[in-house]
């Protein structure tokens, strides 16, 4: 209605990728349903409604291993790459107050990552309102 509408890219924008570098965040917010610290992978957030909310993921949780192989970014993102053909179970090694037990995330879509796009076929009225004004 407003010219514009919600997409999702497979991959992160230049600023999406320059906020979790600089906060030193992993953001699956729009996929998996939950976000971690890079270092350390204590889970911070669980999105209500996602796979790591069905799941049973909770906040101050620390991520260990990925379908058995230890964590790391590039061992999360080609679980989660795989989602993308089809759906699946991804298993994760979870650490909560000296305890330790498997979560598995039914998912299916791969990485998501929200866009605003442009849409021609209706009028643009965000780029009006957000334009600059002259007295």
């Amino acid at each position: 209605a407003s010219g514009w509408h919600l997409t999702f890219a497979a991959s992160p924008s230049p600023e999406q990728t320059g906020e979790s570098e600089l906060v030193k965040r992993i953001n699956l917010s729009y996929s998996l349903g939950f976000g971690l610290k890079a270092e350390g992978a204590v889970i911070t957030s669980v999105v209500p409604g996602t796979p790591a909310d069905a799941a049973g993921l909770a906040p101050d949780s620390t991520l260990i291993a990925v379908d058995g192989r230890k964590f790391s970014k590039h061992v999360l993102d080609d679980a989660l790459e795989a989602t993308a053909k089809e759906p699946r179970t991804i298993r994760l090694l979870i650490e909560k107050d000296e305890m330790f037990d498997t979560y598995e995330l039914h998912y299916a879509g791969g990485a998501r990552y929200p866009r605003v796009e442009r849409d021609a076929s209706s009028v643009d009225y965000l780029s009006a309102i957000g334009a600059a004004r002259s007295p």
